[in-house]
């Protein structure tokens, strides 16, 4: 840990200082009199050194290398380090809080359900696909080749919805760095570069979205890019929608970067019914690779196939989506 921190030039190291602090990009070029574009450079460079996806983590990977001391090769690093590890105060990093407000976050969440205006938003004509076709697909998909009903599921959303970019989202816990975190398993459309990646539960609007168990309709702008320190295209319009197993949950989402009235009623009845798919294709992930395991352990009794039915839990899900498909 401390290795990968001594790879950070001086300037990298005041810049990471200040972004851990809270600092926007626009305040840090401010403050180190630099230009707004050398300071997203220099953090791009801090989190592939570090090995670090957003502000966060490494905000945490300081915090950890600050209690227990830097440790550097040459007398200059040292001194140059040890002035910066005395600014990486751990009870100042610790007060590192993105605002609370969501408007100064970056983004605006409001339930979906409850939004006076969605209902009556303006319904796309939808010549080339409707929803039924969309179901069919993923049924045939989830029946001949489950390994790619995700991405199916994704694409499904984008082609149906006219999403920009659609996505499933896993929730995941401590990672090891006391963080619990989004992770994206699968993506369609202009945020494909991202698959996999993470964002910290506290500072996603999928923490959000769980916490509130509903439905949200959601928008996102620079500010909260600039927060985690990653470049991407804001959000105009977005629909979040929970999903849970019986031992995981997480996120469906589909975005425009485009329009501000995207989605109507008819999208979210497929996204939400999309929902209820990734949900079953994940449980029957998880027991799958438990049979795989099962069947794998030396001698002692006959294997189970990985073909078996689903479990009745599982089939009345099963049997509740294909009556929407009929």
């Amino acid at each position: 840990m401390a290795e990968s921190i001594s790879r950070l030039s001086a300037r990298q190291l005041q810049v990471a200082e200040l972004a851990a602090g809270g600092y926007s990009n626009r305040e840090i070029a401010s403050e180190l009199k630099l230009t707004e574009q050398i300071v997203k450079n220099e953090l791009h460079s801090v989190f592939d050194k570090l090995g670090v996806w957003n502000r966060v983590e490494m905000t945490n990977r300081l915090l950890r290398s600050a209690e227990h001391g830097l440790t550097t090769e040459g007398q200059c690093r040292i001194e140059t380090e040890r002035s910066v590890q005395r600014r990486l105060d751990p009870k100042a990093l610790r007060s590192f809080n993105p605002p609370t407000h969501e408007a100064d976050l970056g983004m605006e969440l409001r339930d979906l359900l409850e939004d006076a205006e969605f209902p009556f938003r303006k319904r796309r004509v939808r010549k080339d696909i409707c929803a039924t076709d969309a179901y069919r697909t993923l049924a045939r998909v989830f029946a001949e080749s489950p390994e790619a009903i995700f991405q199916n599921l994704v694409k499904a959303a984008t082609t149906f919805c006219g999403a920009d970019s659609a996505g499933i989202s896993l929730e995941e816990g401590d990672c090891g760095d006391g963080e619990p975190r989004f992770r994206w398993i699968a993506i369609s459309g202009t945020f494909a570069p991202f698959l996999n990646g993470t964002t910290p539960r506290f500072f996603s609007p999928c923490g959000t979205t769980l916490n509130r168990g509903r439905a949200q309709l959601y928008r996102v702008n620079n500010a909260y890019y600039d927060y985690l320190g990653i470049k991407a295209d804001p959000i105009t319009d977005g629909i979040l929608i929970p999903w849970q197993t019986s031992a995981m949950r997480g996120t469906i989402w589909a975005v425009s970067h485009r329009h501000r009235e995207a989605f109507d009623i008819e999208d979210f009845k497929l996204i939400d019914g999309l929902a209820d798919f990734a949900a079953i294709a994940i449980e029957n992930r998880v027991r799958a690779e438990g049979l795989h395991k099962q069947e794998n352990k030396p001698a002692g009794g006959a294997g189970v196939s990985h073909r078996s039915s689903l479990p009745p839990e599982l089939q009345s899900r099963v049997g509740t989506l294909h009556q929407r498909i009929k």
